[in-house]
């Protein structure tokens, strides 16, 4: 006896989804930071160029094959499965994993690359300082407390988006349509 597809199922597998797509971007982030970290001498400039845009590429291609084989695997393993079901189940995992990778870059922004952050703001206050009244140099000042917050909520705005879209994409013909399947 096949087991029933439910919005549980859905979650559930999501979840799994999920954290596949936020540690290959967790990884992306922390692997990409420490590359730059590598210094100068040791690696040349253009290796890293291009070992950079290869993760890159890895990452984007990665998170979509994660993502296409959790609706095909949802497809087959429930005859019942449409395309609004593997939509869903996208969409579910688009945004654990968009609470994923946002919490990870909060944390690297607070916690790891403030310190790198805060020196280049101050770097340009102080070429731009003489142009900058009071309350401007006071509000790049907050601008700097909020970061992390603000990073959280635009990196989280656009994994869901990315994974919103991919899923409408990739949902549209898994499982393959059939236009002579009997219809109740």
């Amino acid at each position: 006896m096949e087991a029933k597809l439910t919005r549980k199922v859905i979650w559930n597998e999501a979840a799994r989804t999920g954290i596949a797509l936020g540690a290959v971007s967790v990884a992306y982030i922390f692997i990409t930071y420490f590359l730059d970290k590598i210094p100068a001498g040791a690696v040349p400039g253009i290796l890293t160029m291009i070992l950079s845009f290869a993760l890159r590429i890895a990452k984007i291609v990665g998170c979509i094959m994660i993502l296409r084989h959790a609706m095909i695997k949802l497809a087959s393993d429930y005859s019942e499965a449409s395309n609004r079901h593997t939509y869903r189940l996208g969409l579910a995992s688009s945004i654990l994993s968009a609470l994923i990778v946002a919490a990870a870059y909060m944390f690297h922004i607070q916690f790891i690359a403030m310190d790198e952050i805060l020196a280049s703001m101050d770097a340009m206050m102080g070429m731009m300082g003489s142009m900058m009244d009071h309350n401007s140099l006071e509000a790049a000042k907050d601008m700097a407390d909020n970061l992390p917050l603000a990073s959280f909520i635009s990196v989280l705005f656009y994994c869901f988006v990315y994974g919103w879209i991919l899923s409408a994409i990739l949902s549209a013909n898994i499982p393959a349509k059939n236009p002579f399947k009997d219809e109740e």
